[in-house]
């Protein structure tokens, strides 16, 4: 018994959000009355077989751990542990007071059939029911499976809206029967206001985020399309599921593609991005894209890759220690980078492909070629070789160009109301990565990088007044040279 109601703390936080329809998933944000931890709540679970043997959880209070986070006890009359919930809405445990880190046990958004993996269970949203328990009839219950890693243990568990979870059971593997389970006999919910439950812990901590993707929301693309993914730092364990059709993920450092078993079937179909990176946290946002699929012979043929653009130009001067980029009109499977009179490795990520020298370009005039192929066997038409002179080598960190930002670095008395939906950043030369590593204060953004300009377009923010931005940027240019770079700037007092 004791085992099972641990159990029933833990299983709570891996089930933080349902999607009420696959419509509205990309829109659909944290619903935390699936888990209302208020102080006061307390559920009360009887087993089964034994409903005279009951155990009363109960989020008892708030506490702070040793460096000051605040957090929510929760406990039975044995055991005790500590919830707290980071950046976009991810809950972490803490075993003790000592326990600053926490195990990130999981955020997502769900719905029936969503799956995924984290570094401590294999989780699947199987179904919606009715459950019966001695303290009512709850309609419209998520079940949940779970599979703990490196154990033989699998079990389900029930969760009803504004209750938390109803039923809990452990399940035999071979026949899938029900071995034990406790069920929800009574309990005291106050409420499930978002805005009441768990501090937001705003630290700056570093997780990973998807950086591109080889399908946009709402392209075709070709029913043996693979589909290609970068991150931001390197991941542990990529999570690639596209609904209505079966694949594999091969992953490594940044990078992860996902390749179909068999032709996707046509129509609509949404893209599932989750993972965690080596030091076990998980992305800052799962990603949903919606795309639709037609067939192969529809979208290529006569319809071959082009190049779009290349990262160096015709007669341009290049540092001999940079890399090249070709960007290719859609996803190609091959491609070859030729560097007249140097050598070097050409690697494929979808639409583009990035040629890194061995060692330094000798100085002087070179030629580039390049050479690709989609998953139709059609090869790359219109490439035109670009000549260039190679110098010496930059090793010239990446900068700011404060004054072309757009608000100017360190500028002050900012109009919030003249930037309603982004910023500009602008560097001293064309990047190959930005990173945002941290916002203070923090708000919910996404970021592309073109050339030498990164754009952070706002998620529902507005910026208040009389506040000091810093947002810290990880810069890497062409030449691989890198740059912790810190933008910033104070808005306008209010008026009056």
């Amino acid at each position: 018994m004791k085992r099972i109601i641990i159990l029933a703390c833990m299983l709570m936080l891996l089930i933080i959000g349902c999607s009420e329809d696959d419509e509205e998933i990309i829109e659909e944000t944290l619903d935390v009355s699936y888990l209302p931890v208020v102080v006061g709540n307390w559920w009360e679970y009887a087993e089964a077989d034994y409903p005279e043997d009951t155990v009363i959880l109960s989020v008892t209070g708030t506490t702070n751990l040793k460096d000051g986070k605040n957090v929510f006890i929760i406990e039975s009359e044995r055991d005790r542990g500590y919830l707290s919930r980071a950046v976009n809405d991810m809950v972490l445990f803490h075993e003790t007071l000592d326990d600053l880190s926490g195990e990130l046990i999981y955020r997502s958004i769900l719905s029936v059939g969503t799956t995924w993996q984290n570094s401590l269970a294999s989780v699947k949203v199987a179904s919606r029911d009715i459950v019966s328990t001695p303290s009512g009839i709850f309609e419209d219950c998520y079940r949940v499976d779970v599979k703990v890693v490196d154990e033989h243990d699998y079990y389900s568990i029930w969760l009803a809206k504004n209750v938390g979870p109803v039923k809990i059971a452990e399940i035999d593997p071979d026949d899938q029967e029900i071995e034990e389970s406790i069920v929800l006999s009574d309990y005291g919910v106050a409420g499930s206001d978002s805005d009441k439950l768990f501090p937001v812990d705003s630290s700056s901590a570093d997780y990973p985020k998807v950086k591109s993707i080889s399908v946009k929301s709402g392209a075709e693309i070709g029913n043996s399309e693979s589909i290609y993914v970068s991150f931001s730092k390197p991941m542990e364990s990529v999570s690639i599921t596209v609904t209505g059709a079966s694949g594999s993920v091969i992953s490594s450092g940044n990078s992860a593609v996902w390749i179909p078993d068999n032709k996707i079937p046509s129509g609509e179909h949404t893209l599932i991005i989750d993972g965690y990176d080596t030091e076990n946290q998980s992305l800052l946002e799962p990603t949903f894209i919606k795309f639709r699929v037609v067939p192969d012979d529809d979208i290529f043929k006569g319809n071959p890759p082009l190049v779009t653009s290349v990262s160096i130009a015709e007669g341009s001067q290049v540092a001999g220690n940079q890399a090249i980029t070709v960007t290719f009109s859609k996803a190609v499977t091959s491609a070859t980078i030729i560097v007249t009179g140097a050598t070097g490795t050409t690697t494929v990520a979808g639409k583009t492909a990035t040629w890194t020298p061995t060692g330094e370009i000798p100085p002087g005039a070179h030629t580039m070629t390049v050479s690709a192929e989609d998953s139709a066997g059609q090869a790359l038409e219109g490439a035109v070789p670009i000549n260039f002179t190679a110098v010496a080598p930059n090793n010239t960190p990446p900068a700011l160009d404060g004054g072309a930002c757009d608000p100017k670095d360190g500028g002050t008395g900012v109009d919030p109301a003249d930037y309603p939906e982004k910023l500009t950043l602008v560097f001293t030369e064309a990047l190959t990565d930005a990173t945002v590593t941290a916002k203070d204060p923090d708000f919910k953004s996404t970021e592309e990088l073109a050339g030498n300009t990164l754009t952070i377009t706002f998620l529902q923010y507005s910026m208040p007044n009389e506040t000091e931005f810093v947002i810290t940027i990880f810069a890497t240019d062409a030449a691989g040279n890198t740059a912790e770079i810190e933008y910033g700037f104070t808005t306008m007092a209010k008026e009056g």
